[in-house]
């Protein structure tokens, strides 16, 4: 083999068809910085949710009550995918402490509700249940078998951890109003429904804060808290596996000694850039003029599905083949292409599933 990437790895030292101890530490090695590549980019949804919900707790304070908003969002708020044209505000919720949690949602807003792995719990507004007309959403925790309440949009939630997301929209006479729709709801436990605690309104206009997810071994440190608070979903048994490898498992501390951190600093370092290499040179059908570089995941094709969760009729999406491979059972293809769940009221009903984060 020629290329330099892999020829020491495929001359490893072997004698009697037993690796060397060299051979075999290299060999280790090399797996840990493969899996901690892709455990990094498998884990991005989870560990950006948690780095900025950390980064708003340690500012602003943790709780359901804190709602950080922001008229305009600025550059000295480094956050993903934040754009300027909307008011936002972020609320986070542990549902491990507060047990089902009401949002009192005002009308023409529009949000979401993520779980901590930024899969979809429902939308607020036009695309929600309540059709943009506002109104009290309970957000249920994993496994809660309690009775519930009836006059709420009832949302259950796979994981404790919990993103409130919401955007106002100014008027063209009224940079306040988005703002104003924003500060007129109000998140409380369910317990509290009969005399709501006050929120805490933060303005964090202005306010420099990074909330932005580290791409060194700390990243993984993140990770294994996460692991070890949220519930294992059976599909994802073999990622918890491959992050098991680095010492990263419910159950255990995560230590890595002086190797590792050097070998997972280079994983994240790596995975980050997989990641901009996916999201800056994307295929070209999903270029909406063919010589300019705009993009958009709205369009269905080859890579969008009307899934939130990126699932076909048998896989799931985690980025794009090579350009001259089609693969089995590809949406482009097959006409079994797994579609949203619309039975229940809290999912998006359309292609708006596929909305931006920002």
């Amino acid at each position: 083999m020629s290329d330099p990437r892999w020829s020491a790895l495929v001359e490893a030292p072997f004698q009697g068809g037993y690796p060397t101890p060299k051979a075999a530490q290299a060999l280790r090695e090399e797996i840990w910085f493969q899996r901690g590549v892709q455990v990094y980019d498998w884990a991005m949804p989870a560990v950006a949710l948690e780095a900025m919900r950390r980064a708003c707790g340690q500012r602003f304070g943790f709780g359901a009550t804190t709602m950080v908003s922001w008229r305009r969002i600025g550059p000295e708020a480094l956050a993903v995918t934040s754009n300027p044209d909307v008011s936002y505000s972020f609320t986070w919720l542990d549902l491990a402490v507060d047990g089902p949690t009401v949002i009192e949602a005002a009308p023409h807003l529009q949000g979401l509700v993520d779980d901590a792995w930024q899969r979809p719990i429902t939308d607020i507004g036009a695309a929600g249940p309540d059709h943009g007309d506002g109104g009290k959403f309970l957000i249920v925790p994993p496994g809660y078998d309690q009775p519930l309440p009836s006059g709420y949009f009832v949302c259950h939630s796979r994981t404790y951890r919990v993103l409130v997301f919401l955007r106002g929209f100014f008027t063209p006479t009224d940079l306040d109003a988005g703002l104003a729709q924003i500060n007129a709801t109000s998140i409380y436990p369910l317990t509290a429904a009969q005399d709501p605690p006050a929120v805490n309104r933060v303005d964090a206009a202005g306010v420099a804060i990074d909330m932005l997810a580290p791409n060194d071994h700390s990243y993984f440190a993140i990770l294994a808290d996460i692991l070890a608070t949220e519930p294992a979903d059976r599909e994802d048994f073999t990622m918890r596996g491959l992050a098991a490898t680095l010492g990263i498992a419910p159950g255990h501390d995560f230590t890595p000694d002086h190797t590792l951190i050097e070998i997972l600093d280079a994983a994240a370092a790596v995975g980050e850039k997989y990641a901009a290499t996916v999201a800056f040179n994307p295929d070209d059908h999903l270029r909406v003029w063919p010589d300019r570089h705009w993009t958009s995941n709205m369009i269905p094709g080859p890579y969008v599905t009307a899934d939130p969760e990126f699932n076909t009729a048998t896989y799931q999406n985690t980025d794009p083949p090579r350009p001259s491979s089609t693969a089995p059972g590809h949406p482009a293809t097959s006409p079994k292409a797994a579609t949203a769940d619309l039975s229940d009221p809290c999912r998006m009903h359309d292609i708006r599933q596929l909305r931006a984060f920002g």
